[in-house]
């Protein structure tokens, strides 16, 4: 409710679908038809509301820390009562836990055993206070009977092992030291280039080279020189002598080295709100093309934009410091722009199945990968084994000491060395620099991977991945292999994964870093909390049936920024999960979005 009064609606539910969702998933496909062929009923009114919650939680919230409780623990189920059937929903995620068929055999305590509810007109629900059991009264429609039935849901599964779940807790920090044999001790040495010498001619006698020339000695002909500088006669200048110096008795005028300049650092305002008003407009290409990507450096100079014309822009902030600097190189769409950690290096991952390390200050990558296999040049053999698909995602991890890479359905981890670049043009070109690859996981269980994420501010061992399966898997790469698996995340595979990576100009607490984001299309976004393997909340305000649209936190972990469908972008609340603000204005559909890393600003 505003001050001013009037409503507002949050969210919005088609829960006879979400039980039809439920029938699809436990026969193993969507359910079009009956045996008769008619088609399955679409929808049916809503004849009672009842919202219950398990007492038997309260004792489980005392165990554990209050950020824990909220989101291990279930917080309640909303009881729909229809003409058929009772649903019941999360009332955090509005998603089917479970459903009452009337049309299936009920157990009844009375004789003859009642089979067969008969279709209802009307329900009543009601909680009793001593047995935690809810009551619901049903009046039939074609008989005079009414129907008193007591529902039970199944306890949660988390209740009875919460604590348990608290100490072996899943966290994006490094909890455990790494294993000895584990991937990320790798170290990539490159060889040293042996130096070439030329080897010293063998001479004769004297006078005489050995492989030809004047005979009588080895002495090569030299021109003829003098120790002295011979003067000319009569031609020369005598050198001019000063008569006169005055002296001024005044000390000289020393230059006092500057003292070296101390970059400050700049923390995020927390107290500024959200972003929601327009700053400017800038324009990477002259030619209309489509952005396929977006990302800030880590001290917020540079946003790179991945481009389908195959060319990756970098614009200097604020815009008018330099010029808009355009890098040529790949040979398809760019699909995934990130910057290093120290914030010099950028990597991009393309459509044409190639990785580049780029520089600001030059046009020329610094390195390509274009090998699944190991090479010290920069362009790799003709012989080896590319990448059997486009390179979706590519982005550094554990503090820039690793390249990770998704093609198809693995994920590819490689250390590179970067040559230090000489200024000469010529010498520019013997690059030196190389990557190593140093394990490959492939998933199992999808087809090919659609998204994937990692933490590169801290060293995180985890990495989230989702697949074409529509699920979400959690891979340690300290061990490598997978510690957590969620299928049936969305009703179509996630195309974006998203985490709180936090900002170097702010410090959250440890279980702030534990949330991630995927979108889907017609699913919206969910948040996700990895101490849990369920969805916390829902996203559904904005519009995503058939793009893919991109979702990110903001540095301050208080918004959630995310595209839509409706030439917009929408500014979610993290603790009401609200809309704040819908900033319009755009011409086309708003793909992608990221938060500047010091400044309330998102781009």
């Amino acid at each position: 409710m505003s001050p001013r009064g009037g409503y507002r609606a949050l969210l919005q539910c088609e829960v006879w679908r979400e039980r039809d969702r439920i029938l699809a998933r436990h026969e193993g496909g969507e359910r079009e038809e009956d045996e008769g062929g008619e088609e399955t009923e679409a929808g049916t009114a809503v004849l009672g509301l009842h919202y219950w919650s398990s007492s038997s939680s309260l004792s489980s919230n005392q165990r554990l820390p209050k950020e824990i409780s909220e989101a291990v623990l279930d917080t309640g189920r909303l009881l729909v009562a229809g003409h058929s059937s009772i649903l019941a929903l999360d009332t955090n995620t509005l998603q089917a836990v479970g459903f009452l068929e009337f049309r299936d055999p009920i157990p009844s305590c009375v004789m003859p055993p009642l089979t067969v509810l008969p279709v209802a007109t009307s329900s009543t629900m009601t909680t009793c206070p001593t047995d935690n059991q809810v009551y619901s009264v049903l009046n039939g429609m074609f008989e005079k009977t009414v129907s008193l039935l007591t529902l039970s849901l199944p306890p949660n599964k988390r209740e009875k092992h919460s604590q348990e779940i608290y100490e072996q807790m899943l966290s994006f920090l490094s909890r455990a030291p790494l294993a000895p044999n584990s991937v990320l001790r790798s170290e990539f040495i490159p060889k040293p280039r042996p130096e070439t010498t030329k080897p010293k001619q063998s001479t004769g006698p004297v006078g005489r080279k050995k492989n030809g020339g004047t005979s009588g000695g080895a002495v090569a002909d030299k021109p003829l020189t003098f120790r002295n500088k011979v003067k000319s006669s009569g031609y020369t200048v005598p050198p001019r002598t000063k008569m006169f110096t005055p002296s001024t008795g005044g000390r000289s005028k020393t230059k006092t080295p500057a003292p070296p300049k101390t970059r400050e650092r700049k923390l995020y305002p927390l107290e500024r709100g959200a972003p929601a008003h327009v700053l400017c407009r800038l324009q990477p290409s002259s030619s209309p093309t489509s952005l396929t990507s977006l990302s800030f450096s880590g001290d917020g100079g540079y946003v790179s934009c991945g481009a389908a014309d195959t060319a990756v822009y970098l614009l200097r902030l604020p815009p008018s410091q330099g010029k808009i600097q355009a890098l040529t190189g790949h040979d398809g769409t760019v699909q995934s722009v990130d910057w290093s950690h120290s914030g010099d290096l950028l990597l991009t991952g393309s459509a044409d199945r190639t990785a580049k390390l780029w520089t600001p200050t030059q046009k020329d990558p610094l390195l390509t990968i274009s090998q699944s296999q190991s090479t010290s040049k920069l362009k790799s053999t003709a012989g080896g084994s590319g990448f059997p698909a486009a390179i979706s995602r590519a982005v550094f991890y554990y503090l820039d000491k690793f390249l990770l890479l998704s093609s198809s359905n693995s994920l590819h981890l490689y250390k590179y060395h970067i040559h230090s670049q000489p200024t000469d043009d010529i010498k520019r070109y013997l690059n030196s620099s190389g990557y190593k690859l140093v394990q490959t996981l492939p998933m199992e269980k999808t087809q090919s991977i659609t998204c994937m994420s990692c933490i590169n501010e801290f060293l995180s061992h985890l990495v989230v991945v989702g697949g074409s399966n529509k699920s979400v898997d959690v891979i340690d790469m300290n061990v490598g292999r997978s510690v957590r698996y969620m299928g049936d995340c969305h009703t179509r595979p996630p195309h974006w994964a998203g985490l709180n990576k936090g900002s170097r100009g702010v410090a959250h607490p440890s279980w702030a870093y534990d949330l991630f984001l995927t979108a889907a299309p017609t699913d919206g976004v969910k948040l996700w909390d990895l101490r849990s393997d369920r969805c916390v909340r829902c996203l559904s305000a904005h519009v995503s049936r058939c793009h893919a649209v991109t979702a990110e936190f903001s540095p301050c972990s208080r918004f959630i920024a995310t595209g839509s469908e409706d030439r917009s972008a929408y500014i979610y609340d993290l603790r009401t999960l609200s809309p704040l603000h819908k900033l319009s204005g755009h011409s086309d559909t708003v793909t992608s979005v990221t938060f500047h890393p010091l400044s309330p600003m998102v781009l």
